[in-house]
């Protein structure tokens, strides 16, 4: 039976509704967890991810997860199974072959998925399974000694009624049961898998691999599932600082993949990662908000809200956004930053009647071999719409159109003040009589300005017009990194020459007209 509590959402963080923590509930024991009625309300518990595939719960899949806690001594004194454990392990039992798990951390990531594996090593015959960390071997020895051999052996101090062997030889650990089940601590590199068979694989902080360490595990893990019906690989972390060809991004970007993630949105500004909670100085922070809808840790009890700010106030911005955020980087990358299958839903093939009010923006592009001059305003179902009123070869034309235009509707004129291609522009229309009114964007509105765009198209609340400039630069624009945490639309590095412009341009316009509603003039009460 398949019960998919969750859907992968498109709703901004902010938006979910937030479930009451687990602390105010009665936390069911291991035998109660057999149920399924019981399993399920207690998952149900858990923090929403903003991210997972479907879930799958059977009798099975439940006495095995129940056995491997019980090794774990999930059920010491003081300890009990948080519900977001029972969401990791039944994603991984929906059966993909791939899975990628991203989870903060102090969140037992990893002792919830040991325990999958445990339990299936105690519960099934010749079951062969695997850890290893893409850190170093001596990482992957001292996990496997802490988190697996320390829990069994303080759980089953008698090794005479231990129901699993312990090996503890130095390259060599492992666990092995009577019915010839085996669960393996291998180095991080293809050599230790291959000419094996594998049921199970776990490779944890997979955000941390190097692209060619990938390519190795990769090559040596899969054909070791050939021989091994349902054979599973799950790739564990949290986000690291690439993303192309990176093991975790890969797999939670692979659609035929079971996925989990709980993480940050992508699309952040700068001004909302300034402060843990909005002050007069940071009015847009919300890292406290942030983390509470989207760390399990926190919301199951595990670690505090109060540890977390402390780690804030300690670590860099991009080290924080990857480690309790799970906000991968883009370090070497040109990363396209429009969904494809957004933007051609959000598509129109016939020419908008434009409003009234709008606003305007006019981007030349970096190589001044092209300009668009963009108009963006919302309807009344709230969607961003964009439509490119004017786009030519050259920039020699964008002062003298743009102006007409902002003469014609009475509008400013929205650019970026930090744009060196804009400033013959800007000096040409200051010497225009009558001068149009000009509205300077400084590069925090710029980077806003991205971040609410994308956001808007890749949640499906956008109206394009299916013209080239637009489409052509959707296909382009990729994330330009701004200052530590920031980010603008940028040209992908393998093609400088590319025209984003219409996209820049609909971004300012956009953020513009949201900024500026239309007040409506109040008169004076007149008293009879």
């Amino acid at each position: 039976m398949v019960s998919a509590v969750f859907e992968k959402s498109s709703l901004p963080t902010a938006l979910r509704p937030k479930q009451p923590p687990p602390a105010q509930e009665t936390p069911p024991t291991l035998d109660e967890l057999l149920d399924e009625g019981t399993w399920i309300a207690w998952r149900d518990m858990a923090l929403q991810p903003q991210d997972v595939t479907d879930l799958y719960t059977d009798e099975q899949t439940r006495a095995e997860f129940i056995a491997g806690a019980r090794l774990l001594r999930l059920d010491a004194p003081g300890k009990f199974v948080k519900p977001h454990q029972l969401v990791i392990a039944d994603m991984i039992n929906a059966g993909k072959e791939t899975n990628g798990v991203l989870v903060p951390r102090r969140s037992s990531k990893t002792t919830s998925i040991a325990a999958v594996a445990l339990g299936r090593c105690q519960l099934r015959e010749d079951y062969q399974a695997a850890l290893t960390l893409t850190t170093t071997a001596a990482k992957t020895s001292e996990r496997f000694t802490a988190d697996i051999f320390g829990p069994i052996e303080r759980a089953y101090p008698d090794p005479t009624t231990r129901p699993v062997r312990v090996f503890k030889g130095k390259g060599s650990e492992r666990l092995e049961w009577a019915n010839g089940s085996r669960f393996y601590a291998l180095t991080p590199n293809g050599d230790a898998f291959r000419s094996s068979a594998y049921d199970f694989v776990v490779v944890d902080e997979s955000g941390e691999a190097t692209v060619e360490q990938g390519e190795d595990l990769n090559g040596a893990i899969y054909p070791t599932f050939d021989t091994r019906p349902g054979a599973q690989v799950v790739f564990a972390g949290t986000a690291g600082d690439y993303r192309d060809g990176l093991l975790l991004w890969d797999a939670l970007h692979n659609p035929d993949a079971g996925r989990l993630a709980y993480r940050f949105p992508d699309d952040l500004t700068e001004d909302e990662l300034a402060a843990w909670e909005p002050s007069d100085e940071h009015p847009y922070a919300r890292v406290r908000e942030l983390v509470e809808t989207s760390h399990p840790g926190v919301h199951s009890g595990l670690t505090t809200l109060e540890t977390v700010r402390k780690r804030f106030g300690t670590l860099k911005a991009e080290s924080f956004t990857r480690e309790y955020g799970g906000v991968f980087g883009s370090i070497g990358e040109g990363r396209g930053v429009i969904n494809a299958q957004r933007w051609a839903e959000s598509g129109r093939s016939l020419d908008p009647v434009v409003p009234e009010r709008f606003a305007m923006a006019v981007v030349p592009a970096f190589t001044q071999g092209s300009a668009s001059i963009v108009a963006a305003w919302r309807d009344e179902q709230g969607r961003a719409h964009g439509y490119v009123l004017d786009h030519r070869r050259g920039t020699t034309w964008l002062a003298d159109a743009a102006a007409s235009k902002a003469r014609q509707h009475n509008l400013p004129i929205v650019y970026d003040s930090a744009s060196s291609t804009m400033r013959l522009e800007v000096e040409q229309m200051n010497r225009m009589s009558p001068r149009p009114r000009l509205e300077p964007q400084t590069t925090a509105n710029v980077t806003t300005a991205a971040a609410l765009l994308v956001r808007e198209v890749n949640n499906g609340n956008a109206i394009h017009y299916k013209q080239p400039p637009m489409d052509d630069a959707s296909k382009a624009a990729v994330r330009r990194s701004v200052g530590a945490s920031a980010w603008a639309l940028g040209r992908p590095p393998k093609n400088m020459d590319a025209d984003i412009s219409a996209l820049e341009a609909w971004a300012m316009a956009l953020r513009y007209y949201d900024d500026n509603p239309v007040r409506e003039h109040v008169g004076p009460i007149m008293g009879n």
